[in-house]
């Protein structure tokens, strides 16, 4: 039996924002409805805590070595 892929895949790109985004993802569910959603959290390079954020959140988190902006950051989530 294979797992139901999520309907709808949204990417957070963030930069320096970890006290936006526990406030940022739990709104996600809440707006989709009965929609199924994945969130992907994507750091683009952030030196702030960040990483220890996202350790308790439903989300798919991928880290950039470095900023480069919310496009690649983007980029980077649909990879």
């Amino acid at each position: 039996m294979t797992a139901e892929l999520p309907a709808v895949s949204i990417i957070v790109p963030v930069y320096e924002r970890a006290g936006l985004l526990v406030e940022a993802v739990r709104s996600i569910p809440a707006s989709a409805g009965d929609i199924s959603v994945e969130t992907i959290v994507v750091d683009d390079g952030s030196t702030d805590s960040l990483e220890s954020v996202v350790r308790d959140l439903p989300v798919r988190f991928h880290r950039l070595a470095r900023n480069g902006g919310s496009s690649v950051a983007r980029n980077a989530g649909i990879q």
